[in-house]
């Protein structure tokens, strides 16, 4: 899995993450609005909403409309790859570091060559 983001000095930023503590970590020390997230092929858009309740663990979840359908603290990064392959959505919740993010798919189109 890989993380970037770009903070106010324009400056581009990016880790390989192998460890929940890593994301936490990452997203402390280069605190911005919005993040990438390459998790397995697909790219995820991290957009930050507002701030939650602190937690020992990352959380993530999946709503509809208000509801929240499926929730799962993240304890590993393999938490991650279930809860995302177990229950595919365009749009999740993540909780990590006392911030609230929208997490959505990014479609990449491809225009085949002429």
């Amino acid at each position: 899995m890989e993380i970037f983001c770009q903070i106010e000095d324009r400056q581009v930023h990016s880790q390989t993450i192998n460890r929940i503590e890593e994301l936490s970590e990452f997203i402390k020390i280069y605190s911005t609005t919005d993040y990438y997230l390459n998790i397995k092929y697909i790219t995820y858009y991290l957009l930050k909403l507002g701030k939650c309740e602190p937690r020992d663990y990352p959380k993530i979840v999946l709503n509809k409309g208000t509801t929240a359908l499926r929730e799962l603290t993240l304890t590993h990064l393999d938490d991650l790859h279930y809860f995302l392959s177990q229950h595919p959505s365009q749009e999740y919740f993540l909780e990590i570091n006392s911030n609230v993010f929208r997490m959505r798919k990014v479609i990449i189109i491809i225009n085949p060559s002429e």
